[in-house]
C-alpha cells in the first residue's frame, strides 16, 4: 500500500479479535459512526462511489457504497435484452449500463442468477468428479428455468468452489468443471452460483461477456414475471428478494411488470 495511505478495521469485544473492513491500496479516512452497528468513511479508490462514501454493517461489516455507484443494471426476460431499451436509457441519462437480461427467463431464472435466490444441489455420488459433467438432484432448472421448463445454454457458475458450467436439458441439471482437477466430495445441498455475466451488448456501455460483481451496489433495473405470468406469488417473492438484495445503501430500484400488485 502507498506510504501515507490508510486502511482500518474494527475491534470485536465479544470474540476479542480485530476484523479488517478495508482492503487495497485506496487510501480509506474519516471513520465515523452512522447508526447502531454502522460505520461510514471516505475513499479515493478508482471505481468509486459517489462522494466517495462507504459504509459497513455489523454483525459482517462487508463494505457497500453509502449512495448507488452511478451505473445501471438490468435484469430481466426479453424486454430487457432487447439491444435498443438500454442502450436508448444509457445514452439519455449518460450512465454506464450492464445488460443481464435473457430472453425466456422466469422470475425464477432471473432472480437467480442475479443471486437473490439460490437452488441448492447434490451430485450424483455426492462427489463432483476430477473432469467431465456430474448429473445433479433434484432435477430443477434453477437459474436456466425459462419458459416451460425448456432446455437452456450453459451458464458460467460456481459449485462447492469450483468454476464450471451449469446445464439444464429440459429433464437433468448438470455441473460441468472448467478445469480438471482433485475429486471434491460434497456432504450437504449446496447452492449453485452463477456468475453475473453480460448476455447482450450496451451501446457505449458493457459489452456481451462482461463479468460485473457489484452489480448490486448499482442502480438496478426489474423486468420479470412475463414467462410464468401464471405464478403471481412466486413472481412477487422472487422480487422482493431482488430487492433486497439491491438494497444496501441508499440507491434506486426500478421494477417493470405486467404482473397485478397485490397489496
Amino acid at each position: 500500500m502507498p506510504a501515507g495511505n490508510h486502511r482500518f478495521a474494527f475491534y470485536d469485544t465479544e470474540n476479542k479479535k480485530e476484523i479488517a473492513i478495508t482492503s487495497g491500496n485506496s487510501n480509506e479516512t474519516n471513520p465515523r459512526p452512522d447508526i447502531l452497528n454502522r460505520i461510514v468513511w471516505t475513499s479515493d479508490r478508482a471505481d468509486n462511489a459517489p462522494g466517495g462514501l462507504f459504509y459497513a454493517d455489523g454483525p459482517d461489516f462487508k463494505e457497500y457504497p453509502y449512495v448507488a455507484r452511478p451505473k445501471i443494471v438490468g435484469w430481466g426476460h426479453s424486454f430487457m435484452e432487447n439491444g435498443r431499451f438500454l442502450s436508448r436509457l444509457a445514452q439519455l441519462t449518460g450512465l454506464y449500463t450492464y445488460n443481464f437480461g435473457k430472453s425466456g427467463l422466469t422470475s425464477e431464472g432471473i432472480a437467480s442468477r442475479q443471486g437473490a435466490v439460490r437452488t441448492f444441489y447434490m451430485p450424483a455420488g455426492g462427489v463432483i468428479p476430477a473432469s467431465g459433467a456430474v448429473t445433479l438432484s433434484p432435477a430443477k432448472p434453477g437459474p436456466n428455468r425459462i419458459f416451460g421448463n425448456a432446455a437452456a445454454a450453459s451458464i458460467a457458475c460456481s459449485f462447492a468452489g469450483i468454476d464450471g458450467m451449469f446445464g439444464w436439458d429440459g429433464t437433468n441439471a448438470t455441473f460441468t468443471r472448467t478445469a480438471a482437477g482433485a475429486a471434491v466430495t460434497v456432504s450437504a445441498p449446496t447452492p449453485v452460483i452463477v456468475y453475473p455475466v453480460t448476455g447482450f451488448s450496451v451501446t457505449n456501455g458493457a459489452p456481451a461477456g462482461t463479468r460485473y460483481d457489484q452489480h448490486d451496489q448499482c442502480i438496478n433495473l426489474l423486468w420479470p414475471g412475463r414467462n410464468n405470468i401464471s405464478e403471481i406469488d412466486l413472481i412477487i417473492s422472487n422480487t422482493l428478494a431482488m430487492v433486497v438484495l439491491a438494497e444496501v445503501g441508499r440507491k434506486a430500484v426500478c421494477y417493470f411488470t405486467g404482473v397485478p400488485v397485490r397489496h
